[in-house]
């Protein structure tokens, strides 16, 4: 993705951002997030002065949501500015952000650092105003299946008896989501953690011929390169999705809001149907995710995938890549929800050569106070 911080100028497709915040702080560290999920990451030092200064991230010709997370490094400690925007193609759009010590729960009320606006002036995070909702990004998928003969991996690290996904693209603050789902297994069959740090939402082994799908979480703190691991209890094909969800602007102390897993205890269904009664929020602004999948009962085969009304795809992914499958795919799903209360029913399918059964897991992540 050509995409990069750089000193104010003109020409493109571009972001100018105008940041404001401590005279003492000496670097900018910036994730910027596109709305097909490509990530990239850059630093600008600052020279004498520190803030303000105007910035502009140059992207791609065509319109599209970007995700803008941005962490300055001063002598509070570092500061936190995240919003979203949408560009267009060959315009400069201005974005006004003021970087927030997160730490200060009492906030600010003059737009300075301790309480300024992270989007563009609407919105503010400053314990005393409407908060922003989180905004979710995918990291990457890794998938395994060879029970046709031919191997099809995401990467070596991928195999029968164990995955490895890697993570870059990860910003420490971030919540993250490991979202698998593998063929056959059981209860125990992914470990628990699924890698160092993590806490598990839901593992359940399900349907006819057998899947077992595994939710886990943890706040990001120096992430390592990879998360890796190997199969417990109840392996035979081995055949595996995993969507690799980050998610910037949560409540770190409590980033789940709400959570509620299911699935479909019945025979096979076509289309296969992944839904879910909701889950009811207490706090404004929450992300609300959805993640479903299905243990198809034939092999080889494709599938489409439909998610939730008003919902954007994050990741649609089957075990042989893309579309195609041995076994299992998944679809992982996002809205916002601004008032708190219940969503309501979450209802998404996936249409595909067989029929199959559905696991879904819907989460509710609360925002930065």
């Amino acid at each position: 993705m050509a995409c990069a911080l750089a000193a104010c100028g003109d020409g493109g497709t571009s972001l100018l951002l105008e940041l404001t915040g401590p005279s003492t702080v000496t670097r900018i560290d910036a994730a910027i997030v596109l709305g097909s999920g490509r990530t990239a990451l850059a630093t600008k030092t600052l020279g004498p002065g520190g803030l303000p200064a105007r910035l502009v991230i140059e992207l791609p010709d065509v319109a599209q949501t970007v995700a803008i997370d941005l962490s300055a490094v001063s002598d509070r400690g570092t500061l936190h500015a995240r919003t979203s925007v949408t560009a267009r193609p060959h315009e400069q759009i201005r974005v006004p952000l003021a970087f927030i010590d997160e730490t200060d729960v009492d906030g600010g009320a003059d737009g300075g650092p301790d309480g300024g606006s992270v989007d563009g002036g609407d919105a503010r995070m400053d314990g005393g105003g409407t908060t922003v909702a989180p905004t979710p990004r995918l990291v990457t998928n890794a998938w395994f299946s060879n029970y046709s003969g031919t191997t099809f991996t995401s990467g070596p690290g991928m195999a029968k008896e164990k995955y490895e996904v890697p993570t870059t693209g990860i910003v420490d603050g971030d919540l993250v989501l490991f979202i698998g789902s593998t063929d056959n297994g059981s209860n125990t069959l992914w470990p628990n953690p699924v890698a160092p740090g993590f806490t598990q939402l839901a593992q359940q082994f399900f349907g006819n011929d057998g899947q077992t799908y595994v939710v886990a979480w943890k706040i990001a703190n120096q992430e390592p390169a990879t998360y890796a691991g190997s199969y417990g209890a109840g392996l035979g094909s081995g055949s595996t999705t995993i969507s690799l969800i980050a998610v910037s602007g949560v409540n770190r102390a409590a980033p789940i809001n709400a959570s509620l897993a299911t699935y479909d205890p019945g025979g096979g269904t076509s289309p296969v149907v992944g839904g879910a009664i909701g889950v009811r929020t207490t706090v404004p602004n929450c992300a609300i995710l959805y993640a479903s999948g299905a243990d198809w009962l034939g092999q080889v085969g494709t599938n489409t995938f439909m998610p939730p009304s008003g919902y954007t795809a994050l990741a649609q992914i089957g075990d042989r890549g893309g579309s195609a499958w041995d076994w299992t795919s998944q679809q992982v799903a996002w809205t916002t929800q601004a008032n708190a209360g219940d969503t309501g029913a979450i209802v998404g399918s996936m249409t595909g050569t067989f029929s199959g059964t559905a696991w879904t897991v819907v989460l509710a992540i609360a925002p930065a106070p």
